[in-house]
């Protein structure tokens, strides 16, 4: 159960510790590189690396049951584990501002953004607001600290490309579950526990 009610919640899926060490370590070597968008920036520890599939927000206890049975359509939707890549470096939401560098995601057979619009429907059943922007599937590396200097170079607008993560050229990764979290707010960021749990097992 959550520490509080309602409580700060999402939904997401784990990455492997080892990838995620490795993204760790790739981010912290490219914010201290030549490339890297300015400011004052604080990496995501590993344990705290996920790929996000929606951001609920204040979630009240009662919802548990009802988000157990989206993260188990979800995880049917995902007919098994997801081999899925790490690309290039995103700057978000845009690289002339940026408040977050993330790894992209992708997955050739599109199970991430099926598994997302799942979660997103069954969540907008419940009352949660749905999300106005496509589902871009990432895992946050980093974050700047607010007023802390701006991003340079060009870039697409939701999202602009720099070098790839070394990550990236090491194969796949496999993601075998979804969890509902709870995210608790302090000093040095975020901390996370796992409220609910759904393995992707396949059929």
């Amino acid at each position: 159960m959550p520490t509080r009610d309602p409580f700060r919640g999402f939904v997401a899926v784990p990455l492997p510790g080892d990838a995620a060490a490795a993204l760790e370590a790739a981010a912290r070597g490219f914010l201290g590189s030549a490339e890297a968008p300015g400011g004052d920036w604080r990496a995501t520890p590993a344990p705290r690396i996920h790929l996000t599939l929606k951001f609920l927000g204040d979630t009240a206890a009662a919802a548990i049951p009802a988000l157990g049975e989206a993260l188990r359509e979800a995880a049917r939707a995902a007919a098994g584990p997801v081999r899925a890549t790490v690309g290039g470096w995103l700057l978000l939401p845009g690289p002339r501002d940026p408040r977050v560098l993330a790894a992209e995601v992708s997955d050739p057979t599109g199970t991430l953004p099926r598994m997302a619009a799942v979660v997103e429907g069954r969540a907008e059943a419940l009352g949660f607001p749905r999300e106005s922007r496509r589902f871009l599937a990432h895992a946050t590396v980093a974050r700047r600290r607010r007023g802390r200097g701006r991003g340079r170079g060009p870039g697409d607008g939701r999202g602009g490309r720099a070098v790839p993560p070394p990550a990236s050229g090491r194969g796949p990764i496999l993601l075998d579950r979804l969890v509902l979290m709870e995210s608790v707010l302090g000093p040095e960021g975020p901390e996370y526990s796992v409220v609910l749990e759904e393995a992707l097992r396949g059929a």
